[in-house]
């Protein structure tokens, strides 16, 4: 059986940092990340848990904390390393956020179209 998929683990980690399998975090930007995670499942098509979703408008605004669910699935490769290149957060009462991995850029992007390719 091929290796599980990976996660990269986003911007203010470097292009293309990882990739891991069940990581603790996602640092999505220099105000954005999700810490903390716990992973229910991590399969070949799929990977599911939850953690605690961080974001500020900036140094002196105050942070925006809450727990949220991530969903990480279509399976794409870079380099050889099979990785999720979808995710999405989930929380209640509040939006949900899709983001995929740029190719271009190498970390997470939000998307406002869910479909990849």
């Amino acid at each position: 059986m091929p290796l599980l998929p990976g996660a990269y683990l986003g911007a203010m980690a470097g292009r293309w940092a990882g990739p891991e399998q069940r990581p603790r975090y996602f640092d999505l930007g220099a105000d954005w990340s999700i810490v903390g995670l716990k992973w229910a499942y991590w399969t070949q098509g799929q990977a599911y848990g939850h953690g605690r979703y961080i974001e500020s408008a900036g140094a002196s605004c105050p942070c925006t904390r809450y727990w949220a669910a991530i969903t990480l699935a279509v399976v794409r490769s870079h380099d050889g390393q099979r990785y999720f290149a979808t995710m999405e957060i989930t929380a209640k009462h509040r939006r949900a956020l899709r983001l995929i991995m740029n190719t271009t850029v190498g970390w997470w992007q939000e998307q406002a179209d869910p479909t990849v390719g």
